[in-house]
């Protein structure tokens, strides 16, 4: 009966976790009393649908304590949930009693645009002192040793005298030579802007930034590039907007509604990944590269040549 109360105690102390009928989220470390300086790891966890929103709170935002790493969450799909975790490594280097808070989850459900939040228990747990062994000796402090330092004198002089001639060359050719007459090469034809689009578009791809973990670095450019582009090609407010704001301009924008829908996609798992640093599936990285192309090329201006009778 002591055991099975004891585990009960231990689950109830390591382990929190909040329900909601849409998110599921859990927060829990590996033990109860650490050393000082010991690693504190936390492990969070949360399931939700895949249609809906989760916007994962930041790891400096979690617990006021000093970070030594933070994983990258890391996304599984089961069937049409997604599960999400991340652990994050704490250290403290004070003893007494610490608590790391409950942690807040917003959320959006599917199709509708109002707030939810869902929030786990907070944590306690101790750091203790490293405990001093008093009944042996204290060993004797160790003598000084006497090191050698190298003079660089030589080196540094020599580095003087190579920046001092690179001046001097530098000054002769500038004002003491003729200058080289320059032809005049005409400007290049600025191209089409989709032309050029579709060229930033391609650059960036060849980059393999969501291939390198650097997620976050892709949607900035993969969604700038996009915004400039409507904004020149629709006239519309497109740096400054939210995404709702976008999406709600190109909808006024007598556009066909696949290609408004295509870019909602893009501009919601980009939220994911720059707000909420989700990581999304390797598959929805590649669709939204996909469904940039293909809107620049179904809004491309259609040019018209006239025919001579």
């Amino acid at each position: 009966m002591k055991l099975k109360q004891g585990i009960l105690w231990m689950l109830t102390l390591f382990t929190t976790s909040m329900s909601a009928q849409d998110v599921q989220v859990s927060a829990a470390i590996d033990k109860q009393g650490y050393l000082i300086g010991d690693y504190i790891r936390l492990h969070i966890t949360a399931s939700t649908d895949s249609l809906n929103q989760l916007f994962w709170p930041a790891a400096e935002a979690i617990a006021p304590f000093d970070i030594i790493s933070a994983n990258p969450i890391d996304t599984a799909r089961e069937k049409n949930n997604l599960r999400l975790s991340q652990t994050i490594v704490y250290s403290i280097y004070d003893s007494g009693a610490y608590t790391i808070p409950a942690i807040t989850f917003q959320y959006k459900k599917a199709g509708n645009q109002l707030m939810n939040a869902v929030t786990t228990d907070s944590i306690r747990f101790m750091v203790n002192t490293v405990a001093v062994d008093t009944t042996t000796a204290i060993k004797p402090i160790k003598t000084n040793i006497n090191v050698k330092a190298k003079s660089f004198l030589w080196l540094y002089i020599l580095i003087g005298l190579v920046i001092l001639a690179t001046i001097g060359l530098g000054i002769y050719f500038t004002f003491f030579t003729k200058k080289s007459i320059r032809s005049i090469i005409p400007k290049p034809k600025p191209k089409p802007l989709h032309e050029a689009t579709l060229e930033k578009l391609k650059k960036l791809d060849e980059k393999k930034l969501w291939q390198k973990e650097e997620i976050k670095q892709y949607y900035i450019e993969l969604t700038d590039i996009l915004r400039v582009y409507m904004e020149k090609r629709f006239h519309m407010h497109a740096m400054e907007s939210t995404s709702d704001e976008i999406i709600s301009q190109l909808t006024h924008a007598d556009l066909p509604q696949k290609h408004v829908t295509q870019i909602g996609f893009i501009l919601d798992v980009a939220d994911m990944a720059k707000f909420a640093k989700s990581k999304p599936l390797p598959n929805e990285n590649t669709l939204a590269m996909n469904y940039a192309v293909e809107f620049i090329e179904a809004t491309k201006p259609i040019e018209i040549t006239e025919t001579k009778k």
